[in-house]
């Protein structure tokens, strides 16, 4: 049996990588084909980098999303605790100042 050219099929435990094709506008292969030359990779690697990148980035807003979510959660719980610790403070400064008003004008 004749050997197929190029790199032979690997059993699927050995694969590293995938191949998968794509399809883009010029102006983006020219952008992606520019930075992997700057960076001194592949177009392939470029991509990979990039898509990469994108992924670590989605999961890192989740998490702040999911910190500012609980910081509120316990803002509003601090508030509230400190409303109502506030609450018979006011409630004094409240009636001190109804009883002043319903005593009339103060001579001096």
């Amino acid at each position: 049996m004749k050997r197929k050219r190029g790199g032979q099929p690997k059993p699927k435990w050995a694969r590293k990588r995938r191949n998968v094709t794509i399809r883009m506008r010029d102006a983006l292969y020219k952008r992606l084909k520019h930075a992997a030359k700057a960076d001194d990779r592949s177009l392939s690697e470029e991509i990979a980098k990039r898509l990469d990148l994108s992924l670590n980035m989605r999961l890192k807003l989740d998490m702040i999303e999911m910190k500012l979510n609980e910081f509120d959660r316990r803002a509003s719980e601090l508030l509230k605790s400190w409303e109502d610790e506030q609450r018979p403070a006011r409630n004094d400064v409240l009636q001190t100042v109804a009883a002043t008003v319903s005593a009339g004008p103060h001579k001096s």
